[in-house]
């Protein structure tokens, strides 16, 4: 945050007489010499040294602002002292306007700035200020699509090594954009980029040897890279890394990883892995797995996934008529649809209902979510009957409501005895929030 330490007492005491005579540059610099002992005093001669108009000090005091460094956070402040130094052609906080422009973060999106302060900044030779301006000349951003001149800027960037640069000096060679196709030369920025941790080239390098695109097929490497992105969150290698597990590409079939990747990408938005993980999950047809497919193919048909609609169109249908049969399992997942509003209305009397209706049966799960409802309603003594009907039948979250009950006594006689009795059954079944709560009541 600051350019230079003063290594001993004369260095300081000179910057400090020269700050205090008006010497801008010393103050810029006396500003950045106290940051560490004082943002507040940091922030005090920064000020006065951007008074001055000096660019460093002014770009300074909009990060100050920006941040609540020495100051208050301040975004109009920042603004104003961001433009400041921007147009006496400070390079940080040019890229500070074009990206706040671009994004919209800030300030009002103005794709016109935002291609103005990049230009300035790129012929500064900044290669993210360069690769950003190839990308308004590639995308229209600000300015009329110009291939050429996108190819120009991605190009100066990537001399310089930067990673996002070279990537998409690669996309262009694969696709033949302003280049002739060169899967050869792409394969090359690719590797280059990935090489240095970038999760796109990383992405784009897996699919090259996954399809062969200018190499041979060699899934062993495509999976290499494609973990390599996927623990960097890509959701696209993480997609494609659980298909790999899930097909045997590259690797032995492995379920457990296939849904382990496909929920990273699930959690991330992704409509295909949650699409993908739903499939999976209805596969293994024990209840516990049949939920968590149903929440995910909920996730996927409320985003839109005409596939996912009409599979959940379907379920919700049989389910209905199952339960109609009287089949306890489908009345505990049609009083489960209508709480949560999943493929049908929210209507919390035809869950009430059909949970009751399950549980007459004796099924342990709408048991427990029977329990919920009346203990939320303070019907204490039909919310404990139902949690030790379901508790009885080794149901862990029934096991955790009752133990909690009897533990904060605030709905039934406190009884730590049984407390620990069912939290202890609960924690064997690798409930942790049982777990917890035992462990506080271990440490009273």
């Amino acid at each position: 945050m600051y350019d230079k330490e003063y290594s001993t007492s004369m260095d300081l005491q000179e910057l400090i007489k020269q700050a205090e005579q008006g010497d801008s540059k010393a103050q810029y610099e006396l500003g950045c010499a106290s940051y560490k002992e004082s943002r507040q005093k940091a922030f005090e001669w920064w000020m006065k040294a951007a008074l001055q108009g000096e660019a460093k000090a002014q770009e300074r005091i909009g990060i100050a602002y920006n941040f609540g460094l020495g100051t208050d956070i301040n975004i109009e402040e920042a603004f104003k002292w961001y433009r400041l130094a921007a147009e006496q052609g400070n390079l940080g906080a040019q890229k500070w306007l074009a990206h706040c422009y671009r994004t919209g973060e800030y300030l009002d999106v103005n794709q016109d700035e935002a291609f103005k302060w990049y230009c300035l900044a790129a012929n500064q030779g900044d290669p993210v200020a360069q690769n950003n301006l190839a990308v308004c000349y590639d995308a229209g951003r600000g300015t009329e699509v110009d291939v050429e001149k996108a190819i120009e800027w991605y190009e100066k960037a990537a001399e310089q090594s930067f990673d996002v640069a070279l990537n998409n000096l690669g996309v262009c060679y694969q696709e033949g954009r302003g280049k002739k196709v060169n899967f050869e030369e792409a394969i090359k920025l690719y590797k280059e980029a990935a090489e240095k941790g970038y999760d796109c080239a990383q992405y784009n390098l897996a699919l090259c040897y996954e399809y062969g695109y200018g190499t041979k097929v060699n899934f062993k490497d495509a999976i290499k890279w494609y973990i390599k992105a996927a623990e960097q969150g890509n959701t696209d290698a993480q997609f494609n890394l659980a298909l790999c597990y899930e097909e045997g590409k590259g690797t032995e079939i492995d379920l457990k990883e296939a849904i382990k990747w496909y929920e990273k990408a699930a959690e991330q938005g992704d409509t295909e892995a949650q699409f993908y993980l739903c499939s999976l999950y209805f596969n293994k047809d024990d209840m516990e797995s049949i939920l968590k497919g149903l929440d995910w193919l909920v996730k996927a048909a409320k985003q839109g996934m005409e596939e996912a609609e009409n599979l959940l169109r379907d379920f919700m249908a049989e389910i209905i008529k199952l339960a109609e049969l009287g089949d306890a399992e489908a009345q505990f997942l049609l009083g489960r649809s209508f709480q949560n509003g999943d493929g049908v209305i929210m209507n919390q009397g035809e869950a009430f209902k059909w949970y009751k209706l399950s549980a007459e049966q004796d099924y342990d799960k709408a048991l427990n979510n029977l329990g919920c409802i009346y203990l939320e309603s303070e019907n204490y003594k039909k919310a404990k009957e139902c949690f030790e009907r379901a508790a009885k039948q080794n149901c862990a979250l029934a096991q955790f409501n009752l133990g909690t009950m009897y533990n904060n006594g605030n709905t039934i006689e406190r009884d730590i005895t049984k407390a620990i009795y069912w939290l202890e059954k609960a924690v064997e079944q690798g409930l942790e929030e049982a777990k917890e709560v035992l462990d506080k009541i271990n440490e009273e």
